[in-house]
């Protein structure tokens, strides 16, 4: 499996004569469909990709409804999920009111076990090393035996 990566230079936020930093960034290959993943469920637990997909839905409802209650949900071995919140600050504990909550996120950390099975066999590659290769493997203008 292979991740690829392209680096690209920023400046600090806010600072326009910090000196520019390389960061590596993610470049994404295509996505994974709820479609592809109730595909790739099905055959290895006997069912179909329709009843697959309506377990993950009903997963995903109840999750959802154990959020909207207050409670952390904790699916072992996979992941927990949280409500958080982004508000203002209020001067006192007295002076906050609810409409300083600016808004609502839903937050998912995943287990070990799902964080080193993503990276277990994870091969690192450089979009501006591939195209690098790919300058040097054309032939030179004129063909062979030019």
């Amino acid at each position: 499996m292979s991740v690829f990566y392209k680096v690209v230079g920023r400046k600090r936020p806010g600072d326009p004569d910090s000196p520019m930093k390389y960061y590596a960034t993610q470049k994404m290959t295509g996505q994974a469909t709820l479609n592809d993943v109730c595909d790739y469920i099905a055959p290895r637990a006997g069912r179909s990709a329709g009843s697959v997909k309506t377990i993950i839905e009903d997963c995903a409802t109840a999750i959802a409804e154990s959020l909207a209650s207050g409670e952390t949900v904790t699916l072992d071995g996979f992941a927990s999920f949280k409500v958080t919140f982004k508000s203002k600050g209020a001067v006192s504990r007295e002076d906050f009111m609810k409409s300083l909550i600016e808004r609502v996120h839903v937050r998912m950390r995943p287990k070990k076990n799902l964080k080193n099975a993503a990276e277990q066999g994870v091969k690192l590659i450089s979009i501006h090393t591939l195209a690098k290769k790919e300058d040097t493997t054309e032939e030179p203008e004129g063909g062979m035996g030019a």
